[in-house]
């Protein structure tokens, strides 16, 4: 197979999230017409074990997909703001002008939470020319007027540029390179403190300068769940009801992610599906991280009902 026939997907995690990359990586070869064309890039650092290696390549391989695995130079990273769940890992993907392989002219670069239930190489046939990226926005802070203003303000955004979640980029790695964006972001990330850290960055680099993907390619809570300023503001964002209707991507971006809380049906079935398939089910025990000890899915399934009422509503 030629180099251009590939699908690239760039994945970047520590030993933490291992076993959500895995299943991630399952569920992308699971809905796809042609696993073969599926090359994953994944980025991994020296606390990711042989034993997490090898069960990787096994998930991989089984679906006659390709795994390459690419160690950052952490020390690039040592200075770079680090708070509350993060880990360095987030900022990996700012490297990949220059360890991915020169002849590698674009890639998908996803989260590690999230679930694919459509096939990526419809994403990958959008046209995201003439911008080096393209990305779906984030609804959630888009309408959520003082967060954004204020976001804006810090990032130096003009009244009309919209705010993308970085969870989900594709990326014209020729357009990075000679944009020399890596570079950019990088120093940013290193010598300043935001929020939202290489998200922000990203938006602040690519101001202006992206794509707008379909929202079904970033089901994000606000889309998965119920938003209701959303709901209000369909006329803006009409491709939000095929997003719900037919995600072609769940990205449990929120505080509830699907390995903390036993299977439940209409939240995490998706990801418990594809764990299942994975050599990490035979382990797996679900365990709350601190921020959500005393949490139950009670009002995330309240917001999910309501949401699958109220679009399905809507034909």
């Amino acid at each position: 197979m030629q180099n251009t026939d590939f699908i690239n997907v760039l994945i970047c995690c520590d030993e933490n999230f291992v076993q959500h990359a895995g299943v991630f990586m399952n569920s992308v070869l699971a809905n796809t017409a042609s696993p073969e064309r599926m090359r994953f890039f994944w980025i991994a650092d020296q606390s990711v074990t042989a034993s997490s290696r090898e069960k990787l390549r096994q998930i991989v391989e089984a679906r006659h997909g390709r795994l390459e695995v690419i160690t950052p130079d952490l020390e690039r990273l040592k200075s770079a703001y680090i708070s509350n769940q993060y880990s360095v890992a987030t900022y990996y993907r700012l490297m990949i002008g220059e360890i991915l392989p020169a002849d590698v002219e674009k890639c998908i670069y996803c989260d590690c939470d999230m679930i694919a239930l459509g096939d990526l190489a419809e994403l990958w046939a959008e046209d995201i020319s003439p911008n080096p990226i393209g990305a779906v926005t984030d609804h959630a802070m888009v309408l959520s007027q003082k967060n954004f203003a204020t976001r804006r303000e810090q990032l130096g955004m003009g009244e009309k540029d919209h705010y993308f979640n970085a969870g989900l980029l594709v990326i014209d790695l020729k357009a990075w390179r000679e944009g020399r964006f890596g570079e950019k972001t990088l120093q940013l990330a290193t010598t300043r403190q935001f929020r939202s850290h290489d998200q922000d960055v990203l938006n602040m680099v690519f101001c202006g300068n992206w794509h707008v993907l379909p929202s079904r390619w970033n089901c994000m809570p606000a889309i998965y769940g119920f938003h209701a300023k959303l709901f209000m503001n369909l006329g803006r964002f009409p491709d939000v009801v095929d997003a719900r209707k037919r995600p072609g991507i769940v990205h449990y971006a929120g505080r509830y992610k699907p390995w903390e809380f036993p299977e439940t049906k209409g939240f995490n079935d998706a990801y418990y599906r594809y764990l299942a398939q994975t050599p990490f089910a035979a382990t797996f025990v679900p365990k709350k991280s601190p921020q959500n000890e005393k949490k139950t899915l009670r009002g995330e399934l309240t917001r999910i009902g309501i949401g699958n009422v109220l679009y399905g509503l809507r034909g």
